[in-house]
């Protein structure tokens, strides 16, 4: 709370003080009737509160939205009522009853404040290391959600707090403070938005990476047997990742949808390469398609080619083992 209660104690107390200090300035009247010369010379001599000299009065620094504040300078009379007033019973009473009038509130604003301490966990707990422990759940993008509409509501709440608080003569105005929660409730939903973003960006990369590289190995032209065995290399390590990629796919862009829908930073790059992912995905597959009918189209030449090289194959071998007889074991 700003200023604290004990600051708007003292501040009351001086301006008591300072009300009653005004009857310093109040000349007592003489019985007597004093000739009129006389009179109008000690009016002279004796200036009125109300009149002000440009010297008594202080400009305290006055802000632009600000009303400016001034300090007369009492003009103490020799014979003044101050005793009298000061020491009067009702102003004495007054004096006491105000000197706690601020303070003896206490209670009551902290039962106004009690209002937004259901918020402590906002600026209470540290965000990162509560990000740490909800990511050791391995999160799916539901409670990633969740967790984004949670200070949304928080922050709706805050707003519909009212703008301030009537306690006994305080009016406690919490604008400022309702900004603060809210600007925190706003980077808790960034940090989560930004740990949800990181964790799909990566398996979009991943994907990415896997899709253009079978896309080169899938491009080979196939001129040998070693093309064949490498396409079809490629072809199973695609029906290997078929399903995990295909239910992968839709939870990337799921969650791009989701931080935008949540008005969530995201990078427009990524923005623009998930909207691609699914494509990508789609023409590899067809890619694979295309080269597995060339597969079968070119089976028949190649099992020929095969065929014959395992005769020569068969061939070569019986003529090594042969020589090998006839030269080494009968030396």
């Amino acid at each position: 709370m700003s200023p604290a209660l004990d600051e708007v104690q003292q501040a009351v107390n001086k301006a008591a003080q300072l009300v009653v200090s005004v009857s310093k300035g109040i000349s007592k009247w003489h019985k007597g009737l004093q000739p009129q010369d006389t009179m109008m010379s000690n009016m002279e001599r004796r200036p009125s509160m109300a009149s002000v000299n440009p010297v008594d009065e202080v400009d305290h620094g006055k802000k632009d939205d600000e009303t400016a504040v001034q300090t007369y300078t009492i003009h103490k009379q020799p014979k003044n009522y101050y005793k009298a007033v000061s020491e009067n019973k009702e102003v004495s009473k007054l004096q006491s009853q105000l000197s706690t009038a601020i303070n003896s509130t206490k209670k009551e604003v902290t039962t106004a404040l009690d209002h937004f301490s259901e918020f402590h966990h906002v600026w209470m707990v540290d965000r990162d290391e509560d990000l740490e422990n909800f990511n050791k759940e391995n999160p799916k993008l539901s409670e990633y959600e969740a967790k984004i509409k949670h200070y949304e509501e928080m922050e709706i709440q805050i707003n519909a707090l009212p703008e301030y608080y009537d306690v006994g003569p305080i009016g406690m105005y919490t604008e400022r403070l309702k900004l603060g929660l809210t600007i925190e409730t706003k980077q808790w939903r960034v940090h989560f938005g930004k740990a949800c973003n990181q964790k799909y960006s990566s398996e979009m990369e991943e994907m990415f990476e896997f899709i253009e590289d079978l896309n080169k190995r899938l491009s080979r032209p196939l001129k040998d047997l070693d093309d064949i065995r490498y396409a079809m290399g490629s072809l199973k390590d695609i029906r290997e990742s078929e399903i995990r990629i295909d239910m992968g796919i839709t939870p990337i862009e799921e969650s791009y949808a989701m931080l935008n829908k949540h008005e969530l930073p995201v990078n427009k790059e990524e923005m623009e390469r998930c909207d691609t992912l699914r494509y990508s995905w789609e023409k590899l597959q067809a890619q694979a398609a295309e080269v597995q009918t060339t597969l079968l189209e070119v089976q028949p030449l190649f099992k020929t080619e095969l065929i014959e090289n395992v005769k020569t194959f068969i061939g070569d071998c019986d003529d090594f083992c042969g020589g090998y007889d006839t030269h080494f074991l009968k030396s």
